[in-house]
């Protein structure tokens, strides 16, 4: 087996998330950039709403973010 297959195999049983953290790593991009104080805040809301109770169903996670 090739270098190049090995990768492709590799690659093709990541799942989204780990294909994301990875990407940087196979591009040679770097680490991605830092979050502007506008994504910060929005975490912060969302943890924030989470120790308030409020949960959204994964499914609407999925959803809404076009992964199912």
């Amino acid at each position: 087996m090739t270098a190049k297959q090995m990768l492709l195999d590799y690659v093709a049983q990541l799942t989204e998330e780990e294909a994301i953290t990875k990407l940087p790593l196979l591009t040679d991009a770097g680490p991605p950039p830092p979050l502007t104080s506008e994504q910060i805040a929005s975490i912060h809301a969302a943890l924030a709403s989470l120790e308030a109770g409020n949960r959204v169903p994964h499914d609407d996670v999925k959803r809404r973010f076009g992964l199912h």
